[in-house]
């Protein structure tokens, strides 16, 4: 643990002291919330979109990322199916895993844990993160007795179970541009979330093609393991990223979809880098580019009550 990178163990120790004591951050949460509630109404046009917090009883506890680009996207997305669901008070990430330090690794997973038997949700779903989804799917029910009272999926799933039951409209030739898909090795080969996001893909998007390998032999990006996260590392990051880059380069994709934050930092890093003049986006978004969403008339808007985020939802 002497040897550890220093900005690893920092994010974990204060992943862990917001589990132990969330007064000092709930408000400024909650406050960023209903900020980023107006933007859901205004993509939805709908002034009734809610991101609902503590709500017990939910189909769903939702576990994004630090961060809006993992909030608000899925927010349009499950206000527009009529999902029953919850924001969970914590991100998914867990640098302990990074540090190979169980005993912190179980702590952050702790708090997800205790938040989703609190609030007697069916399941748990983890943002586009991979690692995130390997801790707390794999490896969470071996740290806590051996089950767990709710379902662990990720979004991926939960967007090809949309599409597969029609809950969401989606019109593809909203996204014309040609798309290619990155497998995350710990969502893909070590997941085995191969073919759902393919799936939801050819439902949202005219041009998807594939990188060849692809699925289980699909190349790692680099940045894996929390590195995307440690200066020192970056020469060495970009220069491990170069057979993804040439890959890439080979589909003549414009945009490039990934369902792993930290591969997502670490393929906008070698685009700059090796020159791909792409667009590295999460499926979640490319999702509600194609979603068709009703129009409202201004009758129905102007009658519409806006309540917060706190009235639709008691947080314990």
């Amino acid at each position: 643990q002497d040897q550890a990178p220093e900005m690893l163990v920092q994010l974990a120790d204060m992943a862990i002291s917001r589990g132990e004591d969330d007064g000092f951050f709930k408000e400024f949460f909650l406050e960023q919330l209903r900020e980023l509630e107006k933007e859901v109404q205004a993509r939805l046009g709908d002034p009734d979109a809610r991101i609902p917090v503590g709500v017990e009883g939910a189909r769903i506890l939702y576990v994004p990322l630090s961060g809006a680009h993992t909030i608000v996207t899925e927010a349009v997305l499950f206000n527009a199916a009529g999902e029953s669901w919850t924001m969970s008070m914590f991100e998914a990430s867990n640098y302990g895993v990074f540090l190979g330090d169980t005993v912190r690794a179980k702590k952050i997973t702790e708090r997800i844990v205790n938040e989703a038997k609190r609030l007697k949700v069916e399941e748990v779903v983890l943002t586009e993160c991979g690692h995130a989804y390997s801790v707390l799917r794999w490896e969470a029910a071996k740290w806590f007795g051996g089950h767990l009272p709710f379902r662990v999926r990720s979004i991926i799933e939960v967007l090809d179970e949309y599409v597969r039951d029609g809950r969401i409209a989606l019109d593809p030739s909203r996204n014309t541009e040609s798309v290619t898909y990155h497998d995350s090795c710990n969502l893909g080969r070590k997941g085995g979330l191969l073919e759902e996001p393919r799936r939801v893909l050819r439902a949202v998007a005219q041009d998807f093609r594939e990188m060849t390998p692809n699925r289980v032999q699909s190349l790692c990006c680099g940045g894996g393991a929390g590195l995307v996260a440690i200066p020192e590392w970056s020469e060495s990051r970009i220069k491990a990223g170069k057979p993804k880059a040439d890959q890439i380069r080979r589909t003549q994709a414009s945009v490039v979809i990934t369902s792993c934050d930290n591969c997502r930092h670490q393929i906008s890093e070698i685009n700059e880098h090796y020159g791909l003049g792409i667009k590295v986006t999460s499926l979640a978004e490319m999702t509600v580019q194609a979603l068709v969403v009703p129009t409202r008339s201004s009758s129905q808007v102007e009658g519409c009550e806006s309540s917060s985020v706190l009235e639709r939802a008691a947080v314990g």
